[in-house]
């Protein structure tokens, strides 16, 4: 796994190759910590956000997007029609993992990169349980 690790960071070039070293460290840190995932999500989204703006400005066409933005719409609405429109836009935060969608799938590239995060999250869970 290590050997493949390296080899598909090598692959990969500039903001790319930190935005695949982010993603990796994401699925790492989920089994670990809350905070950490999302402080590592958060620098992925900007360098994502970077990513797009200087390689590739168009949006990628993935399917389920249009589910999940149609339901971060209809969160939204409700919260701003709601008894508490700011307790329920607070509340509301959690759609942000919303942009895992976009980053994972405009990082990940094939079958290697796939067999390479199933690797990272075994080997979270493994740490994680011997801890």
């Amino acid at each position: 796994m290590l050997k493949s690790l390296k080899q598909s960071i090598r692959t990969r070039e500039g903001s790319a190759r930190l935005l695949w070293m982010l993603c990796l460290l994401f699925i790492f840190s989920i089994s670990f910590s809350i905070a950490a995932s999302h402080v590592v999500l958060s620098a992925a989204t900007a360098v994502y956000f970077y990513w797009k703006f200087k390689h590739d400005r168009r949006w990628p066409r993935l399917p389920i997007l249009i589910p999940a933005m149609a339901f971060c719409y209809c969160v939204f609405l409700s919260a701003v029609f709601s008894i508490h429109p700011s307790n329920s836009l607070y509340n509301a935060k959690n759609l942000a993992l919303f942009i895992i969608l976009p980053i994972f799938y405009d990082t990940v590239r094939d079958l290697d990169d796939i067999k390479l995060i199933f690797g990272v999250l075994i080997f979270a869970g493994v740490i994680s349980a011997l801890y």
